[in-house]
């Protein structure tokens, strides 16, 4: 009778293994997760028309730019004075990608239109992992794409044929973020040359300027999370600053947040050299205005009555609403997400941890995408980006959570 081998399964070995060679592993769930998002959203690649109606008005810009056939005024708006034709960045990164393809493809100019949303929607996995790994781990940010690649208000918006802004609007949004996040995560108070942050902040507004490009109104909001960052982390700073006094405080709080404050003026400085050559200030009035809209989007008082509030997009909705349109698991992970952040920031209140402007950050981006959700149902998809980010770190930590006992399991049975 042959001898039975005995076979222990090594757990800490598997687990040092794997850890070894995360950068890689995490490469390819991430592209698997960015496969997964682009196939789904192919399902309705074949379909005869374009899903909706806006998007073939965006249909009719591209197709202008595309055939190099581009007037000066839009003949099918505002008559009989007419509008100047400034369809945006969307039609033109369309029809430019478009002509790139066909060399190559030869594919019909109505058929890319299809594919072209899909595409891009998909491609928002690789920045919102970028911010998950900022925020906290590898783990985090291949949660976030995850969820950000499936929340069904992004989602049914970015299907192959839905050929409309939305894809390029979270795009922009993930990009522009992680960006600015990277650029604040690498500022070193002792080296104010440092290049990575003057780089990164450089970046951060041009993406955020192609955002504007796409979306004036939209894009508006994102600067004030930025300062909204900023404003709680300085206080937090001069709370827990040395000195015996308000001044002494103020003093040791600003050297730490020098090359911060660096990172801000390069970018808002770079933001105005990228968009005041084709909008002058009209970029800096919008982020203005944007803290009013709420209370004049859907005012009356007009000549005609507001439209905007007959719209169903633009109607107000209930809690349920919007966690059905953020998605009801990536709303409760992302709930318990932002209270996982601040449970670490008070349990690590004083101390050198991220934990405080990860908190800070996230609540600033929730709060008012909540609000907006409820004020009119179109911003939940705006509502699901923080969200997303947020379950993802909350799947996250419970995943290292998770390891730990395992770990320690692997360890008693040795």
């Amino acid at each position: 009778m042959a001898e039975e081998k005995e076979f222990s399964l090594d757990l800490s070995k598997i687990l040092q293994s794997l850890n070894k060679h995360r950068t890689a592993i995490s490469l390819l769930i991430l592209l698997g997760i960015f496969y997964l998002s682009f196939s789904i959203r192919l399902t309705t690649v074949n379909q005869p028309y374009l899903l909706a109606a806006d998007p073939h008005f965006w249909y009719r810009m591209t197709k202008y730019i595309a055939e190099d056939n581009v007037p000066e005024y839009d003949p099918l708006r505002l008559h009989p004075e007419y509008i100047k034709f400034n369809p945006g960045f969307f039609p033109y990164a369309a029809a430019y990608s478009y002509k790139l393809v066909r060399f190559f493809t030869g594919i019909d100019f109505y058929r890319f239109l299809f594919w072209f949303p899909a595409f891009v929607a998909a491609l928002s996995v690789f920045p919102a992992f970028w911010i998950g790994k900022e925020l906290h781990s590898n783990k985090a940010g291949l949660f976030a794409a995850f969820f950000i690649g499936f929340t069904p208000s992004f989602l049914s918006r970015s299907m192959a044929g839905f050929f409309d802004t939305d894809c390029m609007v979270i795009l922009f949004s993930l990009l522009t973020v992680a960006l600015f996040l990277s650029a604040y995560n690498r500022v070193d108070a002792s080296n104010l040359k440092k290049k990575s942050p003057i780089i990164l902040s450089i970046l951060a507004a041009l993406s955020l300027s192609v955002f504007f490009f796409t979306w004036p109104g939209g894009s508006a909001y994102i600067p004030w999370l930025f300062i909204g960052l900023f404003f709680f982390h300085y206080l937090y700073r001069i709370v827990i600053a040395k000195g015996n006094n308000f001044k002494e405080k103020l003093k040791h709080s600003y050297l730490f947040f020098r090359g911060h404050l660096l990172v801000y003026i390069i970018l808002f400085v770079s933001f105005i050299c990228f968009t005041f050559p084709f909008q002058g200030f009209q970029p800096i009035n919008s982020i203005i205005k944007v803290t009013t809209f709420f209370q004049t989007g859907k005012a009356e008082g007009g000549i005609f009555p507001n439209v905007w509030v007959s719209i169903s997009e633009e109607m107000s909705a209930s809690l349920t609403e919007v966690v059905m349109r953020v998605g009801t698991p990536i709303f409760i992970f992302g709930i318990i997400g932002l209270v996982i952040l601040f449970l670490f920031f008070i349990f690590n209140f004083g101390k050198k941890a991220s934990y405080p402007e990860t908190f800070f950050f996230m609540f600033v981006w929730i709060a008012p995408t909540l609000y907006g959700s409820l004020w009119a149902i179109r911003f939940a998809q705006m509502l699901a980006i923080p969200m997303s980010i947020c379950a993802g770190i909350a799947l996250g930590v419970l995943f290292d959570l998770s390891i730990k006992m395992i770990k320690k399991y692997a360890d008693l049975t040795h």
